[in-house]
């Protein structure tokens, strides 16, 4: 399902048909309840040590014009925020928004230290994100 709207939140089936007329087939159902916030497609991110990882937060139409923010933790003092020309950059962290229902952030030169929880927020809604850094591969080491 894609692009869905409030107005899609509802009850669907899904079944799959087993085998012919006298044999039952196999349903289940599912509650989509659709709602102004933000999420990720992966909550756990590895990338290896000196390398960058991105993350890509999406946010629904409410949050276009929300702050968006890259925060290690829960500690909300940590935060990285977006300006309005859409791109920030501060350190070892680029955010950009394309305006179009998602931002992305990328850690850029990696280290053991980056590992940990993270959030992307637009407004007061927020995702949690896992970034592990993992030593580099020995066949990158070997010269």
């Amino acid at each position: 399902m894609k692009d869905l709207r409030a107005e899609d939140s509802a009850w669907y089936w899904c079944g799959v048909e087993i085998g012919g007329i006298w044999t039952a087939d196999d349903t289940a159902s599912v509650h989509i309840s659709v709602v102004h916030g933000v999420s990720v497609v992966n909550q756990m991110v590895t990338g290896e040590e000196g390398s960058s990882v991105s993350v890509q937060c999406f946010y629904s139409d409410g949050h276009r014009t929300s702050v968006k923010k890259w925060c290690r933790s829960a500690d909300w003092n940590t935060c990285v925020t977006l300006g309005v020309n859409g791109t920030m950059k501060e350190d070892s962290v680029v955010i950009s928004d394309d305006h179009n229902r998602a931002f992305t952030v990328t850690l850029l030169h990696l280290g053991k230290k980056d590992t940990g929880w993270y959030r992307c927020a637009a407004g007061h809604q927020h995702a949690t994100v896992h970034i592990e850094v993992v030593p580099r591969s020995l066949t990158e080491l070997t010269p």
